[in-house]
């Protein structure tokens, strides 16, 4: 099996309202950091983004402990969690 060519990077906003995208990079086309200039709909306007870290959960939806599932936070915020 082939290792995958993309990986997922975090885009932050500049504008430090914890808004991100996520999306995918070719680290072997381009090397550099990413910075794009997007829609940040905390702060309702344009600013730029820049990349950061790679999403923690990325592609996980539940994660299992003890026999309970718990959502992880991919999920809505309002989605009750089953203990």
């Amino acid at each position: 099996m082939a290792k995958q060519s993309t990986i997922l990077i975090k885009l932050v906003s500049t504008a430090d309202t914890g808004y991100y995208y996520v999306t995918k990079k070719n680290p072997r086309t381009s090397t550099e950091k990413l910075s794009f200039k997007k829609y940040d709909p905390v702060a309702r306007k344009h600013v730029h983004f820049r990349s950061g870290r790679k999403p923690p959960l990325a592609g996980r939806l539940f994660v299992f402990r003890r026999g309970s599932v718990t959502l992880s936070s991919a999920c809505h915020p309002y989605v009750a969690h089953r203990r």
